[in-house]
């Protein structure tokens, strides 16, 4: 099977200036508005989680959130919000831990945790790799060698 595609961003594959610039634009494109919007239809809970994701995701300048994100993020905070009402249960009433159907729901919920998890980069691995390629942007930002250079690039 086929691996899925990955963002420019954080392919670490070496491309050509053009190949990397053709997908970006494309990826700009598909990405729409970077101002994501809170979905009205979650919970106080859900929005605060919503709120939270979206915030440490915009942070240091990855730019990697797009309007289509919406959807995800919005699925992230209600599996997020409903893992921790399931959890509260448990912890509450301990006999719970041995109700089948708790569990089946806690494992269906941890489940979709996880994949959202990977539609949002959220693995260490993934943050580890993304914070890596926000310094080495920002390095080449401020290298003077590589700022001259580019100017005669473009020229």
């Amino acid at each position: 099977m086929a691996r899925p595609a990955k963002s420019i961003k954080t392919q670490s594959r070496h491309n050509t200036k053009a190949e990397t610039k053709e997908r970006e634009e494309a990826e700009n494109r598909l990405k729409g508005n970077s101002n994501i919007e809170i979905p009205a239809y979650l919970t106080e809970n859900q929005k605060v989680i919503f709120e939270y994701i979206k915030s440490v995701l915009d942070s240091d300048g990855a730019d990697i959130l797009g309007q289509l994100d919406v959807y995800i993020l919005s699925q992230t905070a209600i599996t997020i919000d409903r893992l921790r009402t399931i959890d509260e249960q448990i912890n509450s009433i301990p006999t719970l831990m041995t109700d089948k159907d708790i569990i089946s729901a806690r494992k269906a919920y941890t489940q979709e945790f996880f994949r959202c998890c990977n539609e949002l980069s959220l693995s260490p691995q993934a943050r580890a790799k993304i914070g890596s390629l926000n310094l080495s942007k920002k390095k080449e930002q401020t290298d003077p060698l590589l700022q001259i250079l580019k100017r005669a690039d473009s020229s």
